[in-house]
This record gives structure tokens, sequence and C-alpha cells, in this order.
């Protein structure tokens, strides 16, 4: 893959679209839409607004349609019958006509210079990608000790991803890891060149985060320049089913299986090499929960169900 197909090229007219992937939660899109009407003013660029309803029944689509005739940018709906973020996703980038390519979250609101702060990156041939600071909200009945225990651990199932006030460079050999899905975006043409989301990943279907860091890998893999962008901002307003150990175990567990799934396919020798190597640590993390309590449990119930993950999946390869 050529290094042109992944940068912008001097002198094209850049664009873009906001895609919103949806699946049953009309009043949290619903607060979205508001909170981007509020800031949408501030842009100098061509933007628009495309919903992707992922199988709603709860009359998303048009409660879209309602809105499309007043709202200050061109809104518009598709409906994606495959289940899955990742599909939506896919059927977002497929649909996208401009430029550049933003994925918000359905349950985040924005800051108000989220979108100067991406024309800005962008404004850049040279960026193909861009992660946008994530700041949790929690709803107001989530216990103190699990907030705690997984703000201290910068867990990713909260979505929290903050790296500080500077602009700074992501990439594999660099630390902060790659953008969350919740505000990222990229051209349009590096999305297509890297062949999109993968099917293999993501809530809704395979219950296995991840789709987004397998992209980005990918992407910077293909000399795509990814850079951390703190002033395009969203407040990730975090639902009461995902603010509890039962839904960390859950997420914690499917990162392994995503982290098994990012890499080649091992031969099988090496396979149980390595699932060797991951029950020795459950077993040792699991004799490590015997002995303490509270949210210092966190870090070892991590590595406990991580590797129930990573487990399961080299066990089905």
């Amino acid at each position: 893959m050529s290094q042109d197909s992944i940068v912008h090229r001097k002198g094209e007219t850049l664009g873009f679209t906001i895609v919103v992937c949806t699946r049953n939660r009309r009043s949290e899109l619903l607060r979205l839409l508001e909170s981007l009407r509020g800031i949408a003013a501030s842009r100098s660029a061509a933007w628009s607004v495309l919903v992707v309803d992922n199988a709603s029944s709860d009359g998303t689509p048009e409660m879209v349609a309602s809105l499309a005739s007043g709202y200050p940018l061109p809104l518009g709906c598709v409906v994606e019958p495959q289940l899955g973020i990742a599909s939506a996703r896919s059927r977002g980038l497929a649909e996208c006509g401009s430029g550049v390519v933003a994925y918000l979250d359905d349950d985040v609101t924005l800051s108000a210079g989220w979108m100067l702060a991406m024309e800005d990156a962008f404004g850049d041939d040279s960026v193909a990608g861009v992660g946008g600071r994530i700041i949790p909200i929690f709803p107001p009945n989530a216990p103190a000790d699990y907030v705690r225990a997984v703000t201290v651990e910068r867990c990713g199932s909260t979505g929290l991803y903050d790296l500080g006030e500077e602009v700074r460079e992501l990439g594999p050999d660099r630390s902060g890891g790659y953008p969350h899905g919740a505000n990222m975006a990229f051209r349009r043409d590096a999305g297509h060149a890297i062949g999109g989301f993968r099917a293999a990943f993501g809530w809704g279907r395979a219950d296995i985060p991840g789709e987004e860091t397998d992209f980005f890998a990918r992407l910077a893999r293909a000399g795509g320049r990814i850079v951390y962008v703190p002033k395009a901002c969203v407040q990730h307003h975090l639902q009461a089913n995902k603010v509890g150990w039962d839904y960390l175990r859950k997420w914690h567990q499917g990162y392994g299986h995503a982290s098994v799934l990012m890499r080649p396919k091992p031969p099988a020798w090496l396979r149980w090499i390595k699932i060797v190597e991951q029950s020795s640590v459950w077993l040792r993390y699991s004799i490590v929960l015997l002995f303490i309590r509270g949210g210092s449990r966190l870090r070892p119930c991590r590595k406990v169900w991580q590797a129930e993950g990573r487990i399961a999946e080299l066990l089905a390869r």
C-alpha cells in the first residue's frame, strides 16, 4: 500500500461527515444531536451528520427524519440490519461521501471547541487519523469505590481517554494507545485503503471490544499518521448497565479475546505455549485475589478476566 493512499492530497476540498451508530437509544441520540446543534455555528468547513440505525425497534429513523428539516447540518439516517458496532461503522464508512469521517458514540455530548479542533487537526495534510479526549460521566448512583477503582486504573470500559493538554503523536512505538471509538476520526480514503472495520470485533454481535484499536493499528502499520487532539473533547455519559463489576468482567474477557484476534494466527505449537502462559497468569492472579479486598482487587481481576478471554480464543483457534 502506498503512502499516497492514506494521506490527504493538497488542494482537495475537505469536508466532514459525523457518523453516529445507534440501536434503541433514542433519548441518548437526541441528547447528542442537540449537543451538536449547539456548536454547529462554530464550524468553518462543510459538515454533515449520518445516523446508522443498527436495526432499532424504537422509531429512531423516524425521529431523525423529523429533525432533519430544521437541523443546522445536513442530517440523514440509514438502516444497517446486520447487528454489531463494527458492521454499523463499516456501513457509515461506505455511505460517507466527504473527505473525513468522524465517529461519535450516541451517548456522548460535545465540548464547544470539538468541530474546530477536528478541522484544525485535519488541516495538516499528513494526518490520517485523530483521537479526541473522552471524559466519562458516571451515573449518580455509581458506587464510589467502583468509580475510584476504574478511574485510577484508567479502564477502557469507561471510555476514558485523556492524554493531557497537548497534541501528541500516537502509534505502535508511543505511549497512549490508539483512539477510542466514542470520539475518533480518519480520512475516508485511508479507511477504505486498509479495509475498514473487521466484523470479528465489536459489541452487539461478537461482544469483543477493540474494533477501533484493530483499525488504527492497521492504519499505523500502513504508514498513517495518527494524533491525539485534546480540544476535540466529548463527555461520555455512562449507562447504568455499564457501571458495575459484571459488565467490567464481560468487557475485560472480551478484550482478552480481542488481543488474540489482533495478531496473526500462531502455529499450533506456539498456540499451546501461549495457552500454558495465560493459564499461569490466571492461576497466579487468582491466588492474589484470595488475599486482597476492595478497589485494590481491580488490577488482578483484570489480569484474570483477560487471561480467561485469551485462553478461550486460543482454544477456539
